[in-house]
């Protein structure tokens, strides 16, 4: 069984022309560095959230590979021997998010997840991805998702409440980041894993209402962390029983 910390290291061995670059997180006191990564050969950003533990519950370690001109996202979390896949939505951009965190990195600078926007996304199992299928994502989501099968998700954004409704239903089955502002912390916390993930708002795009107020509030438009989006996919672990 291998972990999502090999697979970094594989893909950190075999692709040495990777532009690399750390964001300083930090989240309820605890910090943690993600690395984002960009591939110049296939446009490619991939992100590397590692384990981490607070408030009593634990972040699941995961890669996410994401190509702005292919449309798709792919991800693996923790020991799972399988892979998710997702459709990009039309504002996110994680072109800029590479940009954001090397020059977040060349300042120094610390995020601090509670002053992001946070957008609220369920995923639902589709169907699995077919080998035809497959031969359309970029050389490093094959070899991320290599030998094991690829979970199509479909998506959709959901208010607070809405997102806290299927996490109750999901119970110890949920995954995802449970650490919700302004909302209720599930009961048996302790037995959950969970997921972080962040993304960048592109330009010129027709953004949700949560994007739209950060536009309002950020004054500068280069590539500030002004522009981060605490973006958190929920979901039911396809191995829980």
């Amino acid at each position: 069984m291998m972990n999502a910390r090999i697979l970094l290291l594989l893909f950190c061995q075999h692709f040495s022309i990777l532009v690399c670059s750390q964001l300083r997180v930090r989240e309820s006191g605890v910090s943690y560095n993600q690395s984002v990564d960009y591939d110049p050969l296939t446009a490619d950003v991939i992100s590397h959230v590692p384990e981490h533990e607070r408030d009593g519950i634990l972040f699941r370690e995961t890669i996410k590979i994401e190509n702005v001109f292919l449309g798709m996202s792919v991800w693996r979390e923790g020991y799972d021997e399988h892979c998710y896949f997702r459709l990009l939505m039309e504002y996110e951009s994680p072109l800029v998010l590479s940009r954001i965190v090397e020059t977040a990195e060349a300042r120094n600078e610390v995020v601090d997840s509670s002053s992001m926007i946070q957008v609220l996304v369920w995923a639902s199992l589709e169907s699995d991805m077919t080998e035809l299928e497959r031969e359309e994502l970029s050389t490093d989501m094959n070899k991320l998702c290599a030998g094991v099968p690829i979970k199509k998700m479909k998506t959709e954004r959901l208010e607070m409440e809405e997102f806290q409704n299927k996490m109750e239903t999901a119970g110890d089955c949920y995954t995802g980041h449970t650490a919700l502002k302004d909302g209720k912390q599930k009961r048996n916390a302790r037995r959950l894993a969970a997921t972080c993930s962040n993304c960048a708002k592109s330009h010129g795009s027709s953004p949700p209402a949560a994007f739209a107020r950060l536009s309002k509030r950020s004054i500068n438009t280069g590539f500030g962390t002004s522009q981060l989006v605490h973006l958190i996919i929920g979901h039911e672990r396809l191995d829980c029983v």
